[in-house]
C-alpha cells in the first residue's frame, strides 16, 4: 500500500502552507482581540464614571445632612431661646432669659435641688458637670464646663487625675449623657442650659 510521503519542514511548499494557515488563524484572532480591547477601554471608562457618581452622591448627602442640622438648630433656637441676656442681679443669685414664652429667672438653688432627685452628690462627675452649668447662671459651653472642672480641681473617678489634659470631646460626651437624662438642654451645638431652675 502506497503512503503519501510527508513533506519535510524544510520543504518550501509545506512552509508556505503553514504561513498561510497561520495568517488565516491570525485574521480570525485579531478582530476578537480588538473587540476585547475596546471592551476593556469601555469598562475603564464606566468604572471612572462610577467612582465620580459615588463621590458626587457622598458629597451631596453630606451637604444635605449639614443643611438638616442647620435647620434643626435654627428651629430649636426659635422655639426654645430667642435671646439670652446674662444680666446678673445685684445679689448675684439669678439672671434673666428671654424666651418666646416670656421672661424667666434662673434660681440656682432650685436647679440644684431638682437635680438631687436624679444625681448623687458625692464623687459624681455628672453632678459636678451639672454644677458647672448652674454656677455659670444656668447656661454654659463645653469649654466653660471644662474650665470649671479644672479650676475646682475636680478629679476623674477612674484615675484620680484632673481634667486638664482631658480632650473636650470626652467632656462633651459626658455632658450629652446629662442631655439624654433630661437634666441639661443642648440649645445650640456645644452650648447647654439646665432643665431646672427657671422660674417665671
Amino acid at each position: 500500500m502506497n503512503k503519501k510521503k510527508k513533506l519535510s519542514l524544510s520543504n518550501i511548499t509545506r512552509i508556505e502552507g503553514l504561513i498561510e494557515e497561520a495568517k488565516n488563524e491570525l485574521s480570525i484572532i485579531e478582530p476578537k482581540i480588538e473587540r476585547l480591547e475596546k471592551g476593556l477601554l469601555k469598562l475603564e471608562q464606566l468604572r471612572e464614571k462610577q467612582k465620580t457618581l459615588k463621590a458626587l452622591i457622598l458629597n451631596l448627602q453630606s451637604v444635605s445632612q449639614e443643611k438638616e442640622i442647620e435647620l434643626s438648630v435654627i428651629n430649636s433656637n426659635a422655639t426654645k431661646i430667642k435671646s439670652t441676656q446674662l444680666n446678673q442681679s445685684n445679689a448675684g443669685v439669678s439672671f434673666s432669659i428671654d424666651t418666646l414664652n416670656g421672661r424667666k429667672v434662673f434660681i440656682p438653688e432650685v436647679a440644684i435641688s431638682n437635680a438631687q432627685n436624679y444625681l448623687r452628690e458625692k464623687n459624681n462627675i455628672n453632678y459636678e458637670i451639672y454644677k458647672a452649668v448652674v454656677s455659670n447662671m444656668g447656661t454654659a459651653t463645653s469649654k466653660e464646663i471644662k474650665h470649671y472642672l479644672v479650676k475646682n480641681g475636680i478629679k476623674q473617678p477612674k484615675n484620680g487625675q484632673t481634667f486638664d489634659d482631658v480632650p473636650l470631646k470626652e467632656i462633651t460626651s459626658r455632658i450629652n449623657y446629662l442631655v439624654r437624662r433630661g437634666l441639661l438642654i443642648a440649645y445650640t451645638p456645644g452650648a447647654y442650659s439646665t432643665a431646672f431652675g427657671w422660674e417665671e
